[in-house]
């Protein structure tokens, strides 16, 4: 993206891969963005809608101060830039919330542990990378919160000011809320037992009731 300091210049991030460019372009001076006109109309993988792309582009900053993302194989179906973002414009906050689909985890744990230039600060992950990001903040030296240690994964990870890493996993306190509503409903008990399927940490209530 260093390619975009340069004026006239438009960058579009292909397939599903290229979101985070495509995201990141415009807030760097990208000039131009194909969109689509609602999601029931993309015509090619990771094209952002026009929703999408004017909530970045109404930004009063247009380079983020913060990047965060998601990231995940898949990731591109993940409605999170769609929360977090209006949200950080309505109260004023200079940051993006973008995603990473990619099938290797080191290659964006690589740059975000070195604060490499358009690294996220902030990492949201999610399935099949919850556990593979454990073992990496662990090989890291970072701080693994006890929940996140019972579980051996982790859905978050913040890279610090001085570069140090910090980790939590806050599906366990998701998925206690859900089971805690779901006492006396059979079936809603057994999805929320069933979640292991889709994330390591759904076994792990250590204070349910009746446990």
């Amino acid at each position: 993206m260093d390619g975009v300091r340069e004026t006239n210049v438009t960058l579009i991030g292909m397939g599903s891969i290229g979101i985070y460019s495509r995201m990141l372009a415009p807030l760097y001076g990208s000039e131009f963005s194909f969109v689509a006109p609602v999601q029931m109309s993309r015509t090619a993988p990771g094209q952002l809608t026009l929703a999408e792309n004017e909530v970045l582009r109404r930004r009063k900053a247009r380079k983020p101060a913060v990047i965060f993302a998601l990231v995940g194989n898949p990731a591109s179906h993940s409605i999170s830039p769609a929360i977090h973002n209006p949200r950080f414009q309505a109260e004023g906050v200079n940051a993006v919330y973008t995603l990473i689909e990619t099938s290797d985890f080191n290659d964006v744990a690589e740059a975000f542990n070195a604060g490499k230039r358009y690294a996220p600060a902030g990492l949201g992950v999610t399935a099949p990378f919850k556990e593979e990001a454990f073992h990496f903040v662990m090989r890291s030296g970072g701080e693994i919160s006890l929940r996140a240690r019972s579980t051996g994964s982790v859905n978050t990870i913040v890279r610090r000011p001085d570069g140090s890493l910090v980790a939590d996993n806050t599906d366990v306190e998701g998925d206690y809320s859900f089971q805690d509503g779901a006492i006396g409903n059979w079936w809603a008990t057994a999805a929320a037992l069933d979640t292991n399927s889709i994330m390591p940490s759904g076994t792990y209530f250590p204070s349910l009731p009746g446990g």
